[in-house]
């Protein structure tokens, strides 16, 4: 995570993925990593080798990117209400 981002509220994986609606089997297979591997990293990423983080670390950005428009869509919604 990027400390630069104070203000930001920092979530977790498992909430960004909640909030992407994805499974933990559709993230694990876009991060070509085992769900045993995916439920590992949404524990604890330094739990998992090296390799797997990369993998993982790249399916949590894309998890973080369909929250986040996800969050600004409802966010619009109820200001424009």
């Amino acid at each position: 995570m990027n400390e630069k981002v104070a203000s930001r509220v920092v979530t977790s994986v498992k909430e960004d993925r909640l909030e992407a609606e994805k499974s933990q089997t559709a993230t694990a297979a876009f991060a070509e990593v085992s769900v045993g591997t995916w439920r590992t990293y949404e524990i604890d990423r330094n739990a998992v080798t090296p390799k797997a983080r990369v993998k993982c670390d790249k399916a949590a950005a894309w998890l973080a990117k369909i929250a986040n428009a996800r969050r600004a869509h409802f966010a619009s919604d109820i200001e424009a209400a």
